[in-house]
């Protein structure tokens, strides 16, 4: 939540009444931050390669129930690099290339695609 934090808690907790629902986008905060977005009864939590940086990022996410987890592509950008701790767990590679180069069977070289989101 960045510095924005508390006054986005203060704000939803005054007009929950208001919420019809949404999605914290681009998670990358704390495990407090984390619970206190939970609290929130339809806040879901968005997570892409931004929140797949570091091995404490890693240790965050695992606490988000399945359930109220969105996977976001925030295409073209935020995409999972092999720097990234998160790298580790990629299951699929498609062939991509820069993007003067571009052939309709690749991706554009480090862009986040929709295609790469997949099932696990």
């Amino acid at each position: 939540m960045c510095a924005a934090g508390e006054d986005f808690y203060e704000i939803m907790t005054q007009n929950l009444h208001r919420f019809p629902g949404g999605v914290t986008h681009s998670f990358t905060d704390s495990t407090e931050d984390q619970d206190r977005l939970l609290s929130f009864e339809k806040m879901f939590i968005g997570v892409n390669g931004s929140s797949l940086k570091t091995n404490r990022n890693l240790e965050v996410l695992r606490g988000i129930p399945v359930e109220r987890l969105m996977m976001e592509t925030y295409s073209p950008y935020c995409d999972i690099i092999n720097t990234h701790a998160g790298s580790q767990y990629v299951k699929s590679v498609w062939p991509s290339k820069k993007k003067e180069k571009y052939e309709p069977d690749s991706t554009v070289k480090g862009r986040n695609e929709p295609c790469l989101v997949r099932d696990f």
